[in-house]
């Protein structure tokens, strides 16, 4: 796929379609032009003997030609006709699979009245029956035998009595109800001579050949009215693509009221295909003997069904050769489907076909079959592209404009095999555009090299710390096991969100030894998944009091009414209480970390680490309970550096219950002496403060009495507050609540920033050296109505969420000059939804205390909390107490000597220019817009010596290009040399800026979190609260110098020296700023400064928990756009995308970098990341490493 190809939109179309004839004239041509080929086969009937339609009644099986089907077909018309069935009036069959199907739909198309194939079990459900009957008014009731018949007498009277007339298959006597003679056998009416015709008041469908049920699997079916046209586009393109024709045999074992079962049949008749049916309802048996006997070349298969037949006892003996084509759907779909269908033994089928429909628009995507001589397929298979006359394109939820290819959002699907709406229903997923008609589908997916892949239902996708998690590959990894079914469904959890539950289904042999086999299933999803998207618990279906897992009629597993099922059996929120009251932390700590991870605890080891099982997400949440249950705090760097059990106990057991979170501050006044830090007990500092900040409030309107807190700001927010244009380190969020109105989302905002003090801070320059060096004061402002008026605006509104890319574009651009952080909210007018638009300067928030303030406003807006309840909540760490503890902290010898330690390791710097990437094409580093922008001393810039070398439609330096390389020896790297996947990275970072310079040095800044608390005389550390629940920025800026003294020095020295560096780096990482820049040498110091705004690297170690997904019930709030305006020349963001993929984000500077030198720096990088990685290299020279790797990406959708 090309570069181009990456970044176009997610849309698709497949081209003009020819006119289709009618389906009646269609079906007609055939049994004109193939009058003696074999229409229908049913193997497990017997000829009927009605006159004029069954030419032997010696043959085995019932066997009817296509010219006997149009005698049947037209000869049933006429009957029914003459009894006064209207056209345009429907015909309802309760059906098995048999040739009276055919003959029924056939006879209805002919007569110009819908068909409507229903499930017979649906006559056993009384008020679902009664509400689908009541929907079509049909005119003709057909039953295949009497127990559905008299479940319809039981169950719906008042709508029989509405029908015009009831048949029924049996063979035998005319039945009587108590309402007389109404039940008529097919055989005797077929025969009837004297008729009595009636007049039928029913509804009649115009242009409707089908009226299909959605399955309703979260509500009751919708009835789908399929014209002509919305069948035969798909039809045709069927037969055309698959190459169908008479010499073909179908072997139909769907159940004949599916929408696929549907179409395939119509496909079948309008081709001159024989349609063979191995039985009433589906036998793997009976279909293997078909394929083989019938010498079928063509059937269609959901996975399971696939599984059945290639795993069926006799399948080693069976010949199946005639079987050219499979076609799957039905349910997600994986390579080892593919191998299990082509393979012998299996069904040793030619090719596999592929395609994706639903009733309300059928078989739109359509794939070219896979040879079973290609390669296999990795992971996802591509349901294909759109067939003639249809579209198809990828849309954030509640949007209908196309997002960039390769990115995920809903599935939509255009054209005319569209349905024109549901009969009686809500018809909101159905929208006109241009002349034409789609529908909103309601699944993942994401446009990728031309085709289409799903992903999965929206709403069963579950979000665990805000990484989408697929239900179906947990499903399959367990369903590796022999005979297990499982079922994965979201359990709603205080920290994760939701986290996965797997509920199996073991066979009668299994259950005796359910415990070990649920610990074989755990072993398995950890070894295979990894402990995120390991379920928490696994369940079995008998501990939920149930023997089958829910399903619809069709035969569709309920989720919604599964996930009800376990959330009662586990009865409240995961994170919740629930341990036992032990005296000994260990066994408590053991207990929790069972709870939280699902591993039983009988079988954690405390003396082994707990990483074995857990990740980050889960450390967390262990976090959240060891507060709850024993009021100490255990961070997850207490984890890390106590990864066992009874390490971690005897941790806890040294320290004192530790103190509160913290709340807002309740003074009502202005801060006095004793609350300001760098007043050290002055009132004359007081006052100094209050005459520097004064200027800056006035002009926003507000007063010294709306202060609420000052403190000074640390040395890293020096960088973010340096204004060197408008925007300098601005961020610009866009964040979409698709279920919220403006005014609810505008009240939950304001109640939530009593919580967050930083997202109402100014900033006020200092000078400087009555404050320690300290530049800038942050100047937290009360949320006054004062405070809302120059902070917040409202009354916007856009026609769909899609124009929110280019609202409020300038706005607020120099957030330096007032609130560091502003926000607009607008209302969405094409739906019930709103969103808001955050402007902010980086030196209020990181990307941790911008996810605490998320998380408080989706709860406060998932369950429609007031803004009392938000304000009682309890709070977040303030981030005033880190910034004074931070200011005695400059001032200490710890401080002095985390100094010395980078300036002795940056000494001499200055002569290592040359070293210095990217080269500077222009002046100034800036990523975005760049107008207003000055010189280092505050000159004004000439806007003409920064031209931008890409034509604007060609620039993404803002967002930046992302790319991918599959990595499988990650874990072997950690298990084997103890070397950490960030660590990989940052070396390929270094070896590709030293290859760009042809020098030996790297020298490039790098982001470090910064969540510990600073080191002073006068506070324990111990007693302090949880570092991440600060809410405020926490991160810290230090500048890697990596350099290679020698080329053949080894791989795996060189990531050993850089990973042990980089754990002194993080431990120095407070050091502050100034002080290191003043031990530093004049060029040096330069040097410092330049080298920190060329190049920066930043490890972001759960990249997807910023892909956020909606599910039925979407997540309150869902991350837009986001766009961030560094004052930077280049920025890598690194992370997993998943346990074996690399994932590297380069944003840069449009008039220093171009798009193509970009794409290409991205494989550089991702290719040495991939080389170092790879154990077989670690004893090879450095230098030896290779920057090419054809496993390397195209352009993907950004995930920060």
């Amino acid at each position: 796929m090309s570069q181009s190809e990456n970044t176009s939109l997610a849309e698709l179309e497949g081209g003009n379609l020819d006119t289709i004839p009618h389906i009646r004239d269609l079906f007609l041509e055939i049994t004109s032009q193939h009058p003696d080929v074999e229409a229908i086969v049913s193997l497990h009937q017997s000829p009927l003997r009605l006159p004029g339609l069954d030419y032997d009644d010696e043959q085995s099986c019932l066997r009817w030609t296509y010219r006997q089907l149009k005698q049947g077909a037209s000869h049933l018309a006429g009957q029914l006709d003459a009894v006064g069935v209207r056209k345009g009036s429907a015909i309802v069959f309760f059906c098995e699979n048999r040739a009276e199907w055919v003959l029924l739909c056939w006879t209805s198309i002919i007569l110009g009245c819908p068909f409507v194939p229903l499930n017979p079990r649906l006559a056993s459900n009384g008020e679902e029956l009664r509400y689908v009957l009541d929907q079509i008014w049909p005119s003709v009731i057909v039953v295949a035998g009497e127990t559905t018949r008299a479940s319809l007498e039981a169950n719906a009277r008042e709508q029989l009595e509405k029908a015009g007339l009831l048949l029924s298959l049996q063979e035998v006597g005319v039945m009587v109800t108590q309402n007389g003679d109404r039940w008529m056998p097919l055989a005797s009416f077929w025969s009837r001579t004297t008729v009595v015709r009636s007049e039928w008041a029913g509804p009649i469908f115009e242009n409707t050949s089908i009226i299909g049920f959605t399955s309703g699997t979260t509500s009751r079916p919708k009835a789908c009215p399929q014209s002509s046209d919305n069948l035969m586009t798909s039809a045709v393109a069927v037969r055309d693509l698959r190459g169908l024709g008479p010499t073909d045999r179908l072997c139909q074992h769907l159940p004949s009221f599916a929408a696929m079962a549907v179409l395939i049949s119509l496909t079948c008749g309008t081709s001159g295909v024989t349609i063979v049916y191995p039985s009433p309802f589906f036998s793997a048996t009976a279909t293997l003997d078909a394929i083989e006997n019938e010498h079928c070349t063509y059937t269609f298969a959901a996975p399971a069904i696939v599984k059945a037949l290639a795993m069926h006892p006799t399948i080693a003996q069976r010949t199946l050769e005639s079987l050219r084509i499979v076609e799957l759907g039905g349910a997600p779909i994986y390579p080892d489907v593919f191998q299990l269908a082509t393979s012998k033994p299996g069904l040793n089928c030619k090719r596999v076909g592929c395609g994706w429909g639903m009733t309300e628009s059928p078989a739109p995507l359509l794939a070219e079959p896979w040879e079973r001589t290609m390669p296999l397929p990795i992971e996802y298979i591509a349901v294909g592209k759109p067939i003639k006359g249809t579209y198809a394109k990828i849309c954030l939820p509640g949007s209908r404009q196309p997002i960039k290819r390769g990115e995920e959002g809903e599935l939509h699907v255009g054209g005319s095999q569209v349905v024109r709406g549901y009969l009686n229903g809500d018809n909101e997923s159905f929208y006109e555009e241009g002349g034409i008609r789609w529908i909103k589908t309601g699944d993942m997916a994401r446009i990728q090299d031309g085709q289409v892949y799903i992903i999965g239902r929206y709403k069963d996708i579950i979000i665990r710390g805000g990484q989408n998690i697929s239900p179906a590959k947990i499903e399959r990894t367990l369903e590796k096991i022999s005979g297990v079914e499982a079922q994965v469904v979201g359990v709603p959890d205080n920290l994760a969100g939701e986290v996965p539950v797997a509920v199996v289904k073991l066979t009668r042999h299994q259950a005796s030894s359910s415990d070990t086999i649920i610990r074989s299933l755990r072993d398995i999803a950890m070894r295979d998944l990894g402990p995120t998207e390991t379920p928490y618990a696994l369940v079995s279906l008998t501990k939920l009091g149930m023997d089958h897992f829910p399903t619809t009629l069709s035969g569709k597993i309920q989720k919604a009414v599964l996930a009800e099922r376990v959330r009662g059996y586990f009865k409240n929120d995961i994170s919740d209480g629930g341990i036992p009251q032990e005296t000994n932390i260990e066994a408590i700590l053991v207990e929790l970390w069972s709870k939280v991870s699902g591993v039983p605890a009988s079988s954690i080891d405390p003396l082994a680490s707990v990483f074995s099982f857990a990740d980050s997400i889960t450390t967390m949440r262990l976090s959240t309970l060891v507060k709850q249950q024993l009021q100490k705090d255990l961070t997850v760097d207490d984890v890390v550096q106590h990864p066992s059990i009874h390490e971690q106990a005897n941790l806890l057991d040294s320290r004192p219950a530790s103190s509160g979170s913290g709340q807002q501050n309740q003074r009502p006044g202005p801060p006095n002496t004793d609350d300001i830090v760098h007043a050290n007990g002055d009132p004359s500092q007081v006052v100094a403060t209050e005459r520097l900040a004064t200027p800056l409030l006035k002009r926003l309107g507000l007063r010294w009495d709306d202060v609420e807190d000052v403190f000074p700001a640390p040395d890293t927010s020096f960088i973010y507050l340096n204004r060197k244009r408008p925007q300098t380190w601005n961020q610009r969020v866009i964040y979409f609540a698709s279920s919220t109105g403006v005014e609810n989302l505008t009240s939950a905002w304001k109640a939530v920033l009593v919580h967050h003090a930083m997202f109402r801070t100014v900033a006020v320059p200092t000078a400087a050296r009555s404050l320690r060096d300290t530049k800038h004061l942050f100047v937290v402002l009360r949320p006054t109505e004062a405070f809302w008026k120059c902070s917040v605006t409202d009354g916007l509104e856009v026609n769909t969420p899609e124009d929110l890319r280019s609202i409020f574009k300038n706005v607020w651009a120099d957030t330096l000059a007032g609130p560091l952080s502003r926000v607009a909210f607008i209302r969405i007018k094409s739906s019930a939804s709103s969103a808001f638009i955050l402007v902010g300067n980086h030196a209020a928030y990181d990307n941790l205390s911008m996810d605490l303030l998320l998380s408080d406003l989706e709860t406060a807006l998932s369950h429609n909390l007031t803004a009392e309840n938000i304000m009682q909540a309890p709070g977040h760490v303030p981030y005033k107490k880190f910034a004074d503890l931070y200011y005695h902290y400059r001032a200490m010898d710890d401080a002095l000597e985390a100094a010395k330690f980078h300036a002795s390791r940056l000494c001499g710097i200055g002569s290592l220019k040359d070293s210095l990437w990217p080269k500077a094409r222009a002046p100034g580093w800036f990523k975005g817009a760049d107008e207003g922008w000055t010189h280092n001393g505050g000159a004004p810039g000439n806007p003409a010596s920064r031209t931008p070398i890409d034509s604007p439609e060609n620039r993404h330096g803002l967002d930046g290009l992302t790319r991918t390389a599959p990595v499988h020896t990650l874990q072997a790297m950690k298990e084997k040399h103890s070397i950490m996947p960030h660590v990989i990275l940052k070396v390929a970072v270094a070896l590709f800026n030293m290859r760009r310079t042809n020098t030996t040095t790297a020298l490039f800044a790098n982001v470090e979190a910064g969540r510990r608390w600073p080191s002073t005389p006068d506070t324990n550390e111990e007693t302090l609260p949880n570092p991440l629940g600060i809410a405020g920025p926490m991160f810290q800026v230090v500048l890697n110098r990596i350099s290679l003294t020698e080329p053949d020095e080894s791989v795996l020295s060189v990531l050993q020296r850089v990973q042990e560096e980089q754990k002194l780096l993080s431990e120095h990482s407070q050091a502050p700023l100034f002080l290191i820049h003043a031990l530093l040498q004049d060029t040096d110091g330069d040097v410092f400064f330049d080298a920190l705004a060329r190049q920066g690297y930043n490890w972001a170690p759960g990249i997807q928990s910023s892909s956020r997904a909606d599910t039925e019930k979407p997540p309150a709030l869902v991350k837009f756009n986001r766009q961030a305006l560094d004052d930077i020349g280049l920025a890598w963001t690194c992370g997993l995308r998943d346990r074996e993929t690399f994932y590297v984000n380069a944003s840069y500077d449009d008039c220093q970098l171009c798009n193509d030198a970009v794409y290409g720096y991205l494989g550089d990088v991702l290719s040495a990341g991939a080389w170092l990685a790879d154990p077989n290299n670690i004893k090879k020279g450095v230098g030896e490493c290779v920057f090419k790797n054809s496993n390397v990406s195209g352009l993907i959708k950004s995930l920060e």
